[in-house]
């Protein structure tokens, strides 16, 4: 079933900044990147007065798209009232195979380096948007089984109030924890928050230190305009293609990451958002930490170092280095992305706890997923402890 425009009038108690019974907000899907990138300026303008996080901003999910998934398909959901766009969902549709069969994935538009999502709200329409989204959603309920929300934080509340909206339309729909994205509060002073640090940490940056100075000149570049920018990214690709992560698909100078990047430094260095760091051994660029600065906070999205200098911890070093200058430029938070890896527990003095909100087609498709996946899973890995303590009592 293909919804294009539907009018969505809310049924709903008066409270503090409704929209009038006169103006229904109404949804529009966008299902080609033609009208999506038409829709920028409507987009950036809601984002702006959300304060929505960068991961939503036009920019970013334009870079992002250029890293689809094969057969991904664009439904972006954009809610107006009176031509003035009140909110936006930016969606995608994607095939997975499971339980037997293949189902229908909504998501959100995101990328491996994606941090925080949300949905997007004016302020004052918040609760309006998520009941309508959640309407439509039911009303295109053929068209998907599941939705799957990730990468959400507290930080943002309306995809709490879409989860809500969500019930109260009768989609079946449940939030649960997906890990930490850890983080430094820049807002104190460095000597402090350094000398909070083990040990094991200062000794093993002082003797990378060490080996570094004994090789040679050591620089730290950080580039934020946009005159530096092509270059600096040039050595960042090349440092991110020899890395470990090599082996994987996910290094800079492979299609869909590389053209991601290099539209998203365009982007960002025009907005005043990148911030590229650069650490030099004798004039070669041997470590990199791409970030993006955002309303005070600092989202490290990237990190390599070349493997030759291993044994030197230039990632480290970098880090140090780079963190010293952050806490003195005015910033509030470097945020270094969901994962429980060692090295961000050892610089992190904090971390926010992230979810994931899945929700299921009210069809006999979205049904049966439900509950194979909330009851029949859970039931049968309860019961298997069960069935083999029982099988050793009979032998």
């Amino acid at each position: 079933m293909a919804i294009d425009l539907i009018d969505i009038v809310l049924e709903s108690e008066s409270k503090p900044g409704l929209a009038p019974a006169d103006a229904p907000i109404k949804i529009r899907v966008l299902d080609n990147e033609t009208d999506w990138q038409a829709a920028a300026g409507l987009i950036e303008a809601v984002c702006e007065d959300a304060h929505a996080p960068v991961f939503v901003f036009p920019h970013w999910l334009h870079s992002a798209w250029c890293w689809r998934v094969p057969g991904a398909r664009l439904k972006v959901v954009l809610a107006t009232v009176k031509d003035e766009c009140v909110g936006f969902a930016p969606l995608v549709t994607s095939a997975r195979t499971a339980i037997g069969f293949q189902i229908r994935i909504l998501q959100l538009v995101a990328v491996p380096d994606t941090q925080f999502v949300d949905l997007v709200a004016r302020p004052a329409l918040a609760y309006e948007f998520a009941a309508a989204l959640s309407s439509h959603l039911h009303d295109a309920r053929s068209d998907w089984d599941r939705l799957e929300l990730a990468n959400l934080s507290d930080r943002f509340g309306n995809w709490r109030l879409f989860a809500q909206a969500l019930a109260g339309a009768g989609i079946a729909a449940v939030v649960i924890p997906a890990g930490a994205n850890p983080f430094v509060d820049l807002r104190g002073s460095f000597a402090d928050y350094y000398a909070a640090r083990s040990r094991r940490l200062k000794k093993s940056i002082n003797l990378g230190a060490n080996r570094l100075a004994q090789m040679g000149r050591i620089e730290i570049e950080w580039v934020r305009n946009c005159s530096a920018a092509d270059e600096a990214l040039t050595e960042a690709i090349r440092v991110s293609s020899i890395s470990w992560k090599k082996s994987t698909d996910t290094t800079l100078n492979q299609g869909g990451p590389r053209a991601f990047i290099e539209r998203l430094t365009a982007g960002a260095a025009g907005r005043g958002q990148l911030s590229l760091w650069l650490l030099r051994l004798n004039g070669r660029v041997i470590a990199t930490e791409y970030q993006l600065i955002h309303e005070g906070v600092v989202h490290a999205l990237r990190a390599d170092f070349d493997p030759a200098f291993g044994y030197a911890s230039p990632g480290s070093y970098l880090n140090r280095h780079l963190l010293e200058q952050l806490f003195s430029a005015g910033l509030r938070r470097y945020c270094m992305g969901a994962g429980s890896n060692a090295y961000k527990r050892r610089w992190a003095d904090g971390s926010e706890p992230m979810f994931q909100l899945l929700a299921y087609s009210p069809t006999w498709r979205g049904k049966l997923l439900h509950w194979c996946e909330r009851s029949l899973l859970p039931l049968l890995r309860r019961s298997r402890p069960a069935l083999g303590q029982g099988s050793k009592k009979a032998f």
